[in-house]
């Protein structure tokens, strides 16, 4: 290999990865901010699995949404995207019916995401609104609580760009 020559890592590779970056979200080392928050908020900080699922959810938004930013070939996009969709489904269980529920359930709450981010009002305020009424299962009122998930995401989204540039910068992507 010459001196400018790069490693090789293919989209299955990079979805793996992926996969694995996007699920240590529910890990209890990342929940411990979440019940924080809560405790901040006078809520229980015990993180349920379906609050677990609403944290997964917005994450894969956030992945999302950096894929689609930093692959400007749509083929690429779309096929890293549905591979690392396949394995986090994979990962979350290994029952075909389990992961068709969670399918349904992530494209249920994707498009009420999507209205938020098209809608003409502020963008802090509906993800991380939209969220708390989800993690929550309560309509919950515009504080500290949304606007640190919106925070949140927002981070989330900028992190993972700046791993997928890393990533690009230091690897030939091949199919």
């Amino acid at each position: 290999m010459g001196i400018l020559s790069k490693d090789k890592i293919t989209l299955d590779q990079l979805a793996e990865n992926h996969a694995d970056l996007v699920l240590h979200t529910i890990s209890d080392e990342s929940l411990s901010v979440y019940g924080m928050l809560l405790r901040n908020m006078g809520e229980n900080d015990e993180i349920n699995e379906r609050q677990k699922r609403e944290i997964l959810v917005l994450e894969m938004l956030a992945t999302t949404r950096a894929i689609q930013k930093v692959f400007t070939n749509i083929d690429e996009a779309r096929t890293l995207l549905d591979k690392l969709y396949i394995k986090v489904y994979k990962k979350i269980s290994e029952i075909k019916t389990e992961q068709d529920e969670f399918e349904a359930f992530l494209n249920e709450r994707y498009k009420a995401y999507y209205q938020t981010l098209t809608a003409d009002t502020m963008f802090s305020l509906g993800i991380g609104k939209q969220f708390a009424d989800y993690f929550l299962g309560k309509d919950v009122r515009i504080s500290a609580f949304t606007n640190t998930i919106e925070d949140i995401f927002i981070s989330n989204i900028r992190e993972d760009e700046k791993f997928l540039r890393g990533i690009l910068s230091k690897y030939e992507l091949i199919a």
